[in-house]
């Protein structure tokens, strides 16, 4: 059966690499790197300190006085929804030195950590962490350290601390804002005085009488013709009389409370404060009595607070009550004496209409900017009395949805992570060592670098661990498969005259010595009368593979032994014979270049069907050169993955120049367990052998009756 090995085209790529071959070949490498990488972060988790994280969501709350100063809006939002812009600073202002000041302060983490302000400050802020959550008006916060309760305790003080510094600024906003008001109260109420003197000063000088509240018919004594002055005499009798009955109302002995002020907001004076703050005074006893139907205790905050309002609009009001006496006395008296006026006028003539018109546009005018003022000054002082009440009542800055809780298991390290990474970046850095050492690796491995690099055939592939026992035959010898396929390839390669080969290797120790004698095994076990001449002098084994004594050999030979004394039969394998190196020579480059050994060749090609000569190693010696020229074939064993491909390159060039012809190369030594490229080859070894095929190998020649006569003397 032929077998070429030609695997020119196995490859695409000439330095393709195959995977599953690098993963054979250097497993303990990739295992080795990927266990070290998991146990370095093994241990690397194990040294890492545990961390626990408390989560927390809260809303900031948008508060503001609403007060307008000056034009200015102190709301902190003006919209009903809170702008972005707001949520985004509020996250700022919890994670911001400030309160994170006040949270060292409250759980006094510099003693806790034995550190600095400034480095609890760091230390604090690279454990806290507040983001917005997208799309809401919701803040996500979170804390880690190695105390699960202080990472719940630090969350909530930073919460509280944030709580404490909203609410001091917009007190402390809202408190200058007041005085802002209430500077723009008292500058308002000299305005409405000055307003009031400028207006009294053109009533006395035009002679005009002003009511509050009246419209200019009513206030405006007119001293036109004598019916007009009985009429309006006569009017101002009714108002007198009905002014007379307001203030015998309120004066009346035993009127108080709610019945007092109810009298006193149904008073029609243009003065009566009663009648506006009344209503105001009525919707806060409402808005109370709801509160405390709602469920809310009396002691509660917004209860007292309403209370205050409440007690504070009544004083009001009492005090509005006085001063609506005082007005009605007042109207009483200016009534009276208008009446005694138009008494006494009713029968004079006014001045002409046109003084008495230059009279009345002044006095209109100042009039305008009197109660322009008046009125100006009374809403600011209902403004800045509201505000004042409202400061009063506790404001909520920020809502806690989600309150933080005590982590039950640490967060950090987290072990199955850390040590899937470090199986992974193992497995990563083990196979990347693995292919850069199979692409820095320049020894021969395959057929092709064989076919490559040294131009020539490869005629067996020897696995390793090919154990033959060459004394007990060929008895359940499966091993020797390998040989039976080297044998015959050499017989499909030579020619029908050529039976004697040479083994070399380029170096020592490459498995060539028990090459040539597993294949002079085969060669007598297929009935070919072999002999073995082990013609390695200065380090000769063969001898010790078939258990035989060293000399008499080669040596002895050459020092005049006659052939049939140096040749043996080995007895446990039939049709095998063994010359040995013999003794040890100071010489064997000038033995083996002698013409003794030329002639010994010759002499053993005429005994033997196969001659098999053992040469030394090619590199620093010329030995096996000499004994090239003196065979028909050498075939070049070679170790799988020990020597480089150029320096076997140079062997088998100098092997070719010294003027030897390369038959081929035995890859020794192949772990094909490791090397899927071979390993499809060793498991088929009965696909190469010859069973099916002996009608094709050429009979062995009879021994001649020299090597029968050798046969007989060999003991």
């Amino acid at each position: 059966m032929s077998q070429n090995f030609n695997v020119a085209n196995h490859l695409d790529d000439e330095d393709a690499v195959d995977f599953s071959s690098v993963v054979r070949e250097h497993y303990l490498i990739i295992i080795s790197i990927a266990l070290g990488s998991f146990l370095l972060s093994l241990a690397v988790t194990l040294l890492m300190d545990k961390k626990y994280t408390s989560f927390a969501e809260v809303e900031p709350v948008s508060i503001g006085s609403g007060l307008t100063i000056d034009g200015q809006n102190n709301a902190e939002a003006s919209r009903d929804n809170v702008d972005r812009n707001f949520v985004f600073t509020q996250a700022g202002v919890l994670s911001s030195n400030t309160v994170l000041k006040r949270v060292v302060e409250e759980l006094n983490l510099t003693d806790l950590w034995e550190v600095s302000e400034s480095i609890a400050l760091i230390k604090l802020s690279n454990l806290i962490d507040v983001e917005p959550v997208y799309g809401t008006n919701l803040i996500s916060m979170k804390a880690s350290s190695a105390d699960a309760a202080l990472s719940v305790d630090l969350l909530n003080q930073v919460i509280a601390s944030y709580k404490e510094q909203r609410v001091s600024s917009v007190r402390e906003n809202a408190e200058n804002q007041l005085l802002a008001l209430k500077a723009q109260m008292e500058s308002q109420e000299m305005i409405k005085i000055e307003s009031r003197i400028a207006l009294n000063d053109i009533m006395s000088k035009k002679g005009i009488i002003y009511s509050e509240g009246g419209s200019s018919s009513d206030n405006i004594i007119e001293t036109g013709s004598h019916q007009q002055s009985v009429s309006a005499y006569f009017e101002l009798q009714k108002e007198l009389d009905a002014k007379k009955s307001e203030l015998t109302a309120l004066e009346s002995a035993g009127l108080e409370g709610e019945e007092l002020l109810g009298i006193a907001a149904g008073v029609s004076s243009t003065g009566n404060l009663v009648a506006r703050q009344y209503p105001e005074y009525l919707d806060l006893k409402k808005s109370y009595d709801s509160a405390l139907a709602s469920g809310l205790g009396k002691k509660h905050p917004d209860i007292l607070a309403l209370a205050k309002q409440i007690e504070s609009s009544q004083t009001q009001l009492y005090q509005a009550v006085e001063g609506l006496k005082g007005i009605l006395q007042n109207e009483y008296e200016v009534l009276q004496k208008r009446l005694v006026a138009m008494e006494s006028l009713k029968d004079e003539t006014r001045t002409t209409a046109v003084d008495r018109s230059i009279d009345l546009n002044d006095y209109h005018t100042a009039r305008q900017d009197y109660e322009e003022a008046r009125e100006m000054f009374n809403d600011i002082k209902q403004k800045y009395i509201r505000e004042s009440s409202q400061l009063a009542i506790p404001q909520e800055v920020i809502k806690v949805h989600n309150a933080p809780e005590q982590a039950l298991r640490h967060s950090s390290p987290k072990e199955i992570l850390n040590l899937g990474i470090g199986i992974v970046l193992g497995l990563v850095l083990g196979f990347m060592a693995a292919f850069l050492i199979e692409k820095l690796d320049q020894t021969i491995k395959t057929i092709d670098d064989v076919e490559r690099y040294l131009k020539a055939k490869v005629l067996a592939v020897i696995p390793k661990n090919v154990n033959i026992d060459l004394n007990v035959g060929e008895a359940d010898m499966n091993d020797l498969e390998a040989y039976r396929i080297l044998r015959t390839n050499i017989d499909l390669k030579k020619t029908t005259d050529q039976h004697v080969f040479s083994v070399c290797s380029a170096g020592p120790a490459e498995g060539k010595s028990t090459t040539i004698a597993n294949l002079a095994n085969a060669y007598a076990n297929s009935g070919y009368l072999t002999v073995l001449v082990d013609a390695d002098m200065r380090r000769p084994s063969a001898h010790k593979k078939f258990q035989e004594l060293r000399s008499p050999g080669l040596s002895d030979y050459f020092t005049g032994s006659p052939l049939d004394n140096v040749v043996r039969k080995i007895d446990s394998i039939e049709n095998l014979y063994l010359l040995p190196a013999g003794n040890k020579v100071s010489d064997p480059m000038h033995l083996l270049s002698s013409d003794t050994m030329k002639e010994l060749v010759e002499d053993l090609r005429s005994r033997f069907d196969v001659v098999l000569i053992d040469s030394p190693p090619i590199l620093g010696l010329g030995d096996a050169s000499l004994i090239a020229n003196l065979v028909d074939e050498t075939f070049l064993v070679i170790q799988y993955g020990k020597l480089p491909r150029k320096l076997l390159k140079h062997v088998s060039l100098a092997l070719q120049e010294s003027g030897g012809s390369l038959m081929g190369v035995v890859l020794n030594q192949v772990d094909a367990k490791k090397d899927a490229y071979y390993e499809y080859y060793t498991n088929y070894y009965n696909y190469y052998s010859l069973d099916d095929d002996k009608d094709e190998k050429p009979a062995p020649r009879k021994p001649v009756t020299q090597a029968t006569q050798l046969n007989d003397d060999i003991v």
